[in-house]
């Protein structure tokens, strides 16, 4: 029995190994995949930076086991050295373990083929599936890809399923995820040991999917940040220029803690401006906190009881001054021109 296998995803390559099992022989097994590496969404790049080269993990942030025998396959990839448990809950622990590749997502799906004698046919771009079958018939196709691409490739060639069967499948969309990858100077603070900071449906952080340090998840040996904005804040972005998208990326991610409505963020300048912070801030709706001369002494978010505007009101006398902190401050020297760095 001959087969085509398109895409070389963990689904695809489960779906060869899996065929490998049942008897079909090697030589009548072909997979193919239009990248040029094994993953799919399980998806890994590299960047290269003044201080090394920066690791991300872009795609899948990680994935778990369900099924006894996806189990048992994740074990055999644990013995071999392509995959290690990352975490067991994001926020509140669970128990369950959250898995990553060891060197990244791709090395899952790398083990699969390699562990398997299964060898892709890589940068292999089918557009007509009709003519990729005349030349090279098969008795059967599992097709991976996501379904408005399965799709496109089987109507060129007038392959279509049933009428019912195609209208059913030309209503399944996907929703949109903007990735961000960020090789910052310094290690990012706030987020779990781990690394790992997922918000889905959080209201605290509307335009956050996940955010991952990919030096503390234990794949990049310099710090290597991996945001994905949420499907809403995703589609709002789709067609906005990159560095609408950076600056809309950066500005969610940088905040680090919440303490009732009230956010612990952390902002880096990047040009100098008077009042630069707290006026950005207040535009973009997100006041500093005390500062009276651009609206931060008032309760903008949560209840406005009596009592919460006693309590707003006592914790801004209390605190005489407006809650921005400078960290570092660094600047050139009028007179003798040394660079001049402090940190608190």
């Amino acid at each position: 029995m001959r087969v085509l296998v398109i895409g070389a995803g963990i689904a695809g390559l489960s779906a060869a190994r899996c065929l490998l099992e049942q008897g079909v022989a090697r030589d009548d097994l072909r997979v193919v995949d239009k990248g040029r590496g094994v993953g799919g969404r399980m998806a890994s790049r590299r960047m290269d930076t003044p201080a090394g080269q920066a690791r991300f993990d872009h795609g899948a942030q990680f994935f778990t086991t369900r099924s006894d025998r996806f189990s048992s396959t994740v074990a055999s990839a644990v013995e071999g050295g392509a995959v290690v448990e990352w975490t067991k809950g994001f926020g509140d622990a669970d128990g369950f373990p959250r898995w990553r590749g060891s060197e990244g997502m791709t090395s899952l799906c790398k083990w699969l083929a390699a562990d398997a004698g299964i060898v892709p046919e890589l940068g292999t771009r089918i557009l007509d599936l009709g003519d990729e079958l005349a030349a090279r018939p098969v008795d059967a196709v599992i097709h991976t890809a996501p379904v408005p691409q399965a799709l496109a490739t089987m109507a060129f060639g007038g392959l279509l399923p049933g009428i019912e069967l195609a209208q059913q499948l030309s209503g399944i969309y996907y929703k949109p995820t903007i990735a961000v990858m960020v090789a910052p100077a310094v290690a990012p603070t706030g987020l779990a040991d781990h690394g790992g900071s997922q918000h889905n449906d959080d209201p605290n952080h509307p335009d956050l999917a996940f955010v991952t340090d990919n030096q503390a998840k234990g794949i990049s040996p310099i710090p290597a940040v991996t945001i994905h904005l949420s499907n809403a804040t995703s589609a709002e972005l789709w067609s906005s220029p990159d560095e609408v998208v950076l600056e809309r990326a950066l500005t969610a991610a940088a905040t680090m803690e919440y303490f009732d409505y009230l956010s612990l963020v952390e902002i880096r300048l990047e040009t100098g401006r008077t009042h630069q912070i707290r006026v950005h801030m207040g535009h973009i709706g997100h006041h500093v906190f005390g500062d009276t001369t651009y609206g931060g002494a008032a309760v903008r978010f949560g209840p406005n009881t009596g009592s919460r505007k006693v309590l707003f009101h006592r914790l801004i006398t209390d605190l005489g001054r407006q809650a921005l902190h400078a960290k570092t401050l660094g600047f050139e020297h009028p007179s003798t021109r040394e660079k001049i760095r402090f940190e608190s």
